[in-house]
């Protein structure tokens, strides 16, 4: 029977995104909590109720599996830069950036030391699932950890979905401004007008799903609803 990593902790910031927070079945895999300060590990310990304040980072030795989930960018680049002054500690373990802000290729310098680099992206839904990138084996591991947990993953690149994020986050807004103004134009309520958006966009987008496409509209859409196009 295979035994089950252990996982460490490289944290800063709020905890209610934490990986461990979200799947809370990964508490009792958890040792070392490692943070800017002793105090602020302990704090981050018992908001999790899991792991224990490591005060250095010689204390994360035993653990397979590094979870580092540092939403700051100056924080996160600095954190980087004190593990990999520990040559060849990381070599072998997984480490893993969560919720970071340059995701699997920021871990390069522990990649230099050996270290095998993950990332984990949040999304927001029940259950929890991530956007997980990595190597092949590593990403089998990730992944039946944290299906266990009770989580789901998908795996891709971090830089294509977020790619993919930022284009529906630029264009959908216009998108559901312009189908708003529409029906509000044609003399329907808002509450209404929100309610068939709601559908529509819900249908269009199961059509797509399903047979890869969205039919094309008889009509524009900058026609309002009742007015006969010329």
């Amino acid at each position: 029977m295979n035994r089950s990593p252990s996982l460490a902790l490289v944290a800063s910031g709020p905890t209610r995104h934490n990986l461990v927070a979200r799947l809370s079945r990964l508490a009792p895999l958890l040792g070392p909590v490692k943070a800017p300060s002793l105090r602020t590990a302990s704090r981050i310990a018992n908001s999790l109720r899991a792991g224990w304040p490591a005060r250095n980072w010689t204390d994360l030795a035993g653990a397979d599996i590094v979870i580092i989930t540092v939403p700051s960018a100056r924080m996160f680049a600095r954190t980087i830069a004190e593990m990999a002054a520990l040559q060849e500690f990381w070599r072998g373990k997984i480490v893993v950036a969560a919720d970071t802000p340059q995701g699997r290729q920021s871990l390069m310098p522990l990649v230099c030391q050996g270290a095998i680099a993950a990332s984990l992206l949040s999304l927001d839904t029940v259950p929890p699932a991530f956007i997980l990138d990595s190597d092949r084996r590593t990403g089998a591991r990730l992944r039946r950890l944290i299906q266990e947990a009770g989580g789901l993953t998908i795996e891709a690149s971090e830089q294509a979905y977020s790619a993919v994020a930022n284009l529906t986050h630029e264009n959908l807004p216009a998108l559901f401004h312009n189908a708003m103004t529409v029906l509000r134009q044609s003399g329907i309520e808002s509450g209404a007008a929100r309610r068939l958006m709601e559908v529509h966009f819900h249908q269009a987008l199961r059509s797509y799903l399903r047979a890869g496409r969205i039919p094309a509209p008889r009509r524009s859409w900058q026609v309002p609803v009742g007015i006969p196009a010329d």
